[in-house]
């Protein structure tokens, strides 16, 4: 005959080991309703509609939200590290502050979105749509841009080092105070842009550019002879 008091411990013991063995999809509470601070680390959010949702601080570090509807949603000094963003819509969205390093956002579409001092470091935004956004004092060091719409953006104080902006759009944008030490530029369109006030762009790195007459340079550069690119 079992011993209740030595079940019960058994039992106990028990559910410590599920407890710390447990997914962390499982303690994130993947089926809380969105809100702020809500913690959806891990969880799978594909495909939902959470457009205009309170997400202010939310824990979604490493959450799929593949394909989900974010547009106007308030994400500040949400943790979005790792997360999986292609094809997410997130125009509009409030990311200030934000940790977005890691992410894969192929196509991600984050147009006029508020992204001031936020962390996108080792981001992989390929193709993404950062037309009009507030990139101010954010943090793209490393990031993967390729063929990235970034027209209009604002990156005043804004951290390109080592980022890969090849084929990437940044007419109209507004770079002063931007750092661009070891980034890779080639096809980048720039043309009209005033890069006067940059910080550690270098001649090789226009080079592979593409400017034009209108483009404003450090007094130390000058236009390379192959401006204007010939586009298809």
């Amino acid at each position: 005959m079992p011993i209740p008091g030595k079940t019960m411990m058994a039992r106990g013991a028990l559910a410590l080991v599920a407890m710390h063995l447990a997914p962390a999809s499982a303690l994130a509470a993947c089926g809380d309703r969105a809100g702020p601070g809500v913690d959806w680390s891990n969880c799978s959010m594909s495909s939902k509609m959470l457009a205009r949702e309170n997400l202010a601080g939310a824990n979604l570090a490493k959450t799929d939200l593949s394909g989900t509807n974010l547009t106007g949603a308030n994400l500040a000094g949400a943790d979005l590290s790792k997360a999986n963003l292609t094809y997410t819509a997130l125009r509009d969205a409030e990311l200030s502050g934000a940790d977005l390093s890691d992410v894969i956002g192929v196509r991600a579409r984050l147009g006029g979105a508020r992204l001031a001092g936020a962390n996108l470091r080792k981001s992989e935004l390929l193709r993404v749509d950062l037309k009009d956004a507030d990139l101010t004092q954010a943090d793209l060091s490393s990031a993967q841009l390729v063929r990235g719409d970034l027209r209009n953006a604002r990156l005043t104080d804004a951290n390109l080092q080592h980022a890969n902006l090849v084929r990437a759009d940044l007419r109209g944008a507004t770079v002063d105070g931007a750092t661009f030490a070891s980034g890779y530029l080639l096809r980048t369109r720039i043309e009209g842009l005033d890069l006067s006030r940059t910080n550690a762009l270098t001649q090789q790195q226009l080079e592979v550019a593409c400017g034009d007459r209108a483009t404003v340079l450090p007094p130390e550069l000058t236009a390379p002879d192959s401006w204007p690119c010939q586009f298809d």
